[in-house]
């Protein structure tokens, strides 16, 4: 491995650690909430089966906003985890490292191994889209265009 291996690489294990460590608090979040939700064995039963439930309602209605706000950051928390562990994992495959690297790869396959278009190749697009979408081509709107008299 060289080192440009190795920095690509590392990208990739460490979105995939964040993306455990992120798995792991999750699932911590969820068994906590699973356990307050569960009925206490040893409670007083001295109060009414409707009283029980209405307190229950109210304690549960104080955390509602709370939980759904947990619940929207562990979502970020382990969606942008596992972007990083894409990411780093799609650098490594593409062999690219940097964001010039990045550039330097897109402009070689928009523009060839040399950088310079395709003038030809562009006309003829050009002319296709023009024919697609029932337009005229530049020339001949130039041609159709009124030309100012000069005094």
């Amino acid at each position: 491995f060289s080192e440009r291996s190795i920095k690509q690489a590392s990208i990739f294990f460490g979105g995939a650690g964040f993306l455990a460590m992120s798995i792991l608090l999750s699932r911590r979040a969820v068994a906590r909430h699973i356990r307050k939700s569960r009925i206490q064995f040893y409670q007083p039963n001295h109060f009414s089966q409707a009283a029980k439930e209405s307190q229950i309602a109210q304690a549960a209605a104080g955390r509602e906003p709370l939980v759904a706000l947990e619940a929207l950051n562990l979502a970020t928390l382990n969606t942008v985890s596992f972007f990083i562990m894409l990411f780093g994992g799609a650098a490594w495959a593409l062999d690219v490292s940097s964001l010039d690297d990045l550039r330097h790869k897109a402009r070689a396959s928009l523009y060839g191994a040399a950088g310079a278009t395709d003038e030809e190749a562009e006309r003829e697009v050009a002319a296709w889209v023009y024919k697609v979408m029932g337009t005229q081509g530049l020339e001949d709107e130039k041609q159709q265009q009124p030309q100012p008299e000069s005094s």
